[in-house]
């Protein structure tokens, strides 16, 4: 554990060489590797060795680096390799602050960087490109596994509130050609969803509005969505973010909520150091936290809604379905 940040560092590393694309069709020697990415041979090929040892790559007998199911993974596209090139880039020298979390409750980010980490996405176009591609790749996955776990036949308009790049969005208008959508954001951060539902061929279906999802929400819609969203935020602005929600929401309306759900105690389990460790990240980063079953539900009553159901998704998180009542 006290070394882990050495293999952080090696796989965002060769993320952002692109060593996983170099090696995916063909093995190759570190001293190919080393002119294309424009590299220290020698130093590059104990970083290869390194890899190895992860089992990212692996090294044949005439001394070439080829790819491993790890490594497929972090090719170009892939979930993985868009956290790979986020998750390090933003978390990494913030973690070295720590302690400044604990003893102050403020974010290490903002000692880190200046500021809160949406302002500074706002001035840092590269930051905010992985971050970007990072919540697209995972809104995805999510999207595939709430459609396998809700049944949106009967749903005309859903709104995505902090919807982004539109991602989680487009994969549930292209399954449902029948529905209307609305993404709701800053400009900012809508900037690569006009892409993203061409895409999917559903830009005609599908509107964008800018705006704060502390003030208000397109009102009327069958459907709302937060994903990822409460957990960016302390309890007094994760229930500014619900009563918003509420307001718009008409008397059979519906608002799905996917968040991890901590458990009330924590064991020495895979699982749970996972949660434990987001938990900690929304700390470090933005002054946000998971939360357990039981805070969702306090805070749902507290601005009028009610959780109806609760239904595990694939990719760890959960799917909270709301009412107004």
């Amino acid at each position: 554990m006290i070394i882990g940040y050495r293999a952080t560092r090696l796989v965002a590393l060769a993320v952002e060489l692109g060593i996983p694309d170099r090696v995916a069709g063909q093995a190759k020697t570190a001293a190919a590797l080393a002119a294309e990415t424009g590299s220290h041979q020698a130093s590059l090929k104990r970083f290869l060795q390194g890899l190895c040892a992860l089992g990212v790559l692996t090294e044949d007998q005439q001394g070439r680096f080829g790819p491993t199911p790890l490594s497929s993974c972090l090719t170009s596209g892939q979930w993985a390799h868009a956290q790979a090139r986020m998750s390090p880039e933003e978390g990494y020298a913030s973690w070295a602050e720590l302690a400044h979390a604990v003893r102050t409750g403020k974010p290490a980010y903002e000692l880190v960087h200046g500021q809160p980490r949406w302002e500074h996405l706002a001035t840092d176009p590269d930051a905010a490109q992985r971050f970007n591609a990072a919540m697209a790749a995972s809104s995805r996955l999510d999207g595939k596994a709430l459609l396998e776990a809700c049944d949106l036949s009967r749903v005309s308009t859903v709104v995505d509130v902090g919807g982004g790049s539109g991602a989680l969005i487009a994969a549930i208008l292209a399954t449902n050609p029948h529905m209307q959508g609305t993404i709701l954001d800053l400009p900012a951060g809508m900037e690569s969803a006009p892409e993203e539902l061409d895409a999917a061929g559903v830009a005609d279906r599908c509107r964008m509005v800018a705006g704060s999802f502390f003030d208000a929400a397109p009102a009327g819609a069958d459907l709302y969505l937060l994903r990822w969203i409460l957990h960016d935020w302390d309890d007094e602005r994760a229930a500014r973010i619900l009563k918003v929600c509420a307001e718009a929401m008409p008397a059979d309306g519906r608002l799905l909520i996917i968040e991890r759900l901590m458990p009330d105690r924590f064991q020495p389990t895979p699982q749970d150091l996972r949660l434990v460790m987001a938990d900690l990240h929304m700390m470090v980063i933005l002054g946000g936290l998971e939360r357990t079953e039981a805070q969702f539900r306090e805070m749902l009553a507290g601005v009028g809604l009610r959780l109806n159901r609760k239904s595990p998704l694939p990719t760890g998180t959960w799917l909270l379905e709301c009412s107004v009542g």
